[in-house]
Order: structure tokens, then sequence, then C-alpha cells
């Protein structure tokens, strides 16, 4: 296989084609299954837990994974669920989780989205994401006003939410991160399904303003990159995250102005032999970043 041909320049081809691609997954096949009774469910034991998926992750990830091929066929693949799928001597890599927080869209609940991340595979970085939440709930206009949230990130170039109401409303907006400057001014997001007694106890302990459980990765990190949280923390001990899991939202994060290390305070680097996250994460505005290091290294030392 040629090594990809996809310099810098086109990036933002590629993500629009992608914006499109996911947009149809998102309303067509994720839309269109939900809250359907005959989805089958299967179940895999990840880091020594369960994991659910279902065969509306497959439809996502084969739609996506072959019309991406189609057109940009020298371009390397990994998707959660089928990680074996790439190409050694590409240059970029897109880095695809289908159906991020399936538990959530199996319940009948909005915590869901499509995620991608194109992986520069030289400094094994993200340059640039998409994530895209087919179904959300304005917390202002409430339930009379379902919108879909489409965010588009460019490494150095772009960093928006897309915005489209259900009253035919379009908003667009740059991501930024909030701007509180302590923990006690600071909201932290918690999983809604995989938080552990023992993270809830860890979380507690924060001199914190409130901690709100979301589901989905890609929806807490999505969260604190448009400004309406400040921090999410996964413990160096906890079952680790994947990079399909983060990427899209790590790049969105650091664009909006916030900071994202692993819980020891390193930088993060993409395209691990596993592709985990084993040293924990802290992603933050940024300005709150140092002072929740701190506090973790606090917890270590009990």
């Amino acid at each position: 296989m040629e090594q990809s041909e996809l310099p810098l320049i086109l990036v933002e081809d590629f993500i629009g084609y992608q914006e499109k691609l996911f947009k149809r997954a998102g309303d067509e096949i994720a839309l269109g299954y939900y809250k359907n009774p005959d989805i089958k469910k299967f179940e895999k034991e990840v880091e020594g837990r369960k994991s659910i998926y279902s065969d509306v992750d497959i439809e996502i990830q084969n739609f996506l994974t072959q019309q991406t091929l189609d057109k940009y066929p020298s371009v390397g693949i990994i998707s959660e669920e089928d990680s074996e799928k790439i190409l050694p001597n590409c240059e970029y890599i897109w880095m695809i989780d289908p159906l991020d927080g399936t538990r959530g869209y199996l319940e009948g609940i909005e915590h869901f989205v499509l995620q991608g991340a194109l992986i520069h595979v030289a400094s094994r970085m993200p340059v640039a994401a998409i994530v895209y939440k087919p179904l959300d709930l304005d917390e202002e206009r409430k339930e009379h006003n379902k919108r879909t949230c489409l965010y588009t990130v460019i490494k150095d170039k772009k960093r928006e939410l897309f915005a489209h109401y259900n009253n035919d409303d379009r908003i667009t907006t740059k991501l930024n991160v909030s701007d509180k400057q302590s923990l006690p001014k600071s909201t932290m997001l918690a999983g809604r399904y995989g938080s552990t007694q023992t993270t809830m106890e860890r979380l507690e302990q924060l001199p914190l303003e409130r901690i709100v459980h979301l589901g989905s990765s890609g929806n807490k990190l999505a969260t604190i990159a448009r400004g309406d949280a400040e921090a999410y923390v996964r413990f160096h001990d906890e079952p680790p995250l994947h990079e399909w899991d983060t990427a899209a939202g790590v790049l969105m994060v650091t664009e909006a102005g916030g900071k994202a290390t692993d819980a020891y305070g390193n930088p993060l680097v993409y395209l691990q032999e596993d592709f985990a996250h084993r040293k924990g994460l802290v992603i933050s505005n940024g300005k709150v970043h140092d002072e929740l290091l701190k506090k973790l290294e606090e917890l270590r030392t009990k």
C-alpha cells in the first residue's frame, strides 16, 4: 500500500466529507434504530469489564469505514469495534468511535455521539476531529427544542459547534472553554455508568462546586470544550479509556483553550500499542488543571 498523500492543506476537504458522512450515519442509522426493541446487543470483555455493543455500532462503523476508504483509500482506519484495521505505512489514520455511549443509546437516553479523529502518524496526535450528537436537549430551551450538535475542529484553523434546532433555528458558535479559575467554582463531569464507588468517593474529596453525570466520553469532552463544565478525570488505577474514546474530544478541548494530560501531568500520546490511556486522564479548561493535578497527587499519597 502506498503511503497516504493527505497533506495538511486537504485536511479541511477530508473533514468536510466526514461531516456529511457523520450526519447521514447519525440521522439515518443511529436515529433510525433509536428505541427499536429489535436491536441486537452483544457483550465483550474489555479490561476485565463487560462492554456492550450492538448491531447499530457495527452498521455505523461499516458505513463510515467503507465510505471513507472509497474516497481516501490510503488513509488508515482504526475503529473501536475493529481495532485491527490499520495501515502501518500511512501518514494519517482516521480513528472512529461509531457509537460512543452505546449503553445509554440502548436505554433511550440521548447521551450518545458519533466521533472521529484524524491522527497524524508522525506526531501521534489528532489534527482534526468531528463529534456528532444527533439528539440533544437544550437545557435552556428544554424539551420543546431538540437539536442536533455537530462539533468540527481542525488544529490551528477551526473550532465550531453547529446547532440545528427542530424549529429550524441554526446557530454556529466558536468553541471556548470556561473562564473559571478554581476548583471550588468548577463542575466536574463523571460517567453515567462506569463510575465506581471508589471513583465517586475520590471525586467527592475534591473541592468542587458540583459533580454532573453524563454518558459518553465524547459528550463529556464536548461539554468542557463549549464551556459548560471545567474538568473530567480518569484515575490512574481505573480501567483505562481507549484512544477512540478521547481523540476527538481532546483535540476539541485543547483547541478551545483547555488542557489534556495523563493523571501525572504528562502529555497524551496516541497510537499506543494497545490504544489505551493507562496512566489515567485529566482534561480541563486549563485554568484549573494544575490545581487538579496537585489534588490528585495528594489523593494518591494518602
